[in-house]
């Protein structure tokens, strides 16, 4: 297992939240843009520091998976 490639993907995991319900979205659509603005900045300054492509290991597709489905 690659450790840079399941902390990577960890920490973006933490840094995207769940989908948000339909009915938020129509109420709240100025926050949500918002909120993805900063998560878009907050991936960059993650990805920003790297020099390398990162092996993702089979042990690590469930987070793939998770991170997909955010």
């Amino acid at each position: 297992m690659s450790r840079a490639a399941h902390e990577l993907l960890t920490q973006l995991i933490s840094l995207t939240p769940l989908p948000p319900a339909e009915h938020e979205i129509e109420h709240e659509i100025d926050a949500l843009l918002a909120a993805s603005e900063a998560i878009i900045a907050q991936r960059a300054a993650l990805f920003e520091g790297l020099t390398t492509p990162l092996e993702v290991s089979d042990e690590d597709r469930p987070l793939v998976a998770e991170l997909e489905r955010r």
